[in-house]
């Protein structure tokens, strides 16, 4: 009854044209997935160079200051989920 159910839902899953595409194609189709280093993918895909562009020029844009490490209300030697927090 089960491998009935299978059978049949396999036959009525399959593409009709999967034997016109196994002819066409052959049988050995390899996977359209490269696998790219990020230098190659910034080279060869442009989407991916112009993604890295606008995100390097957004962050340029951003207006900041580096100063010393604020230390106010810190305790040296004592995580902050350890502290509790009154307000």
């Amino acid at each position: 009854m089960a491998l009935e159910k299978i059978s049949s839902w396999i036959r009525e899953k399959l593409n009709p044209a999967q034997q016109q595409i196994h002819y066409d194609e052959g049988g050995d189709v390899s996977s359209s997935t490269q696998i790219l280093t990020h230098q190659a993918a910034f080279k060869h895909i442009d989407s991916v160079n112009r993604s890295v562009n606008m995100v390097v020029s957004a962050c340029a844009s951003l207006d900041y200051d580096i100063k010393d490490k604020v230390h106010d209300g810190v305790t040296v030697g004592v995580r902050q989920k350890n502290t509790k927090h009154t307000a």
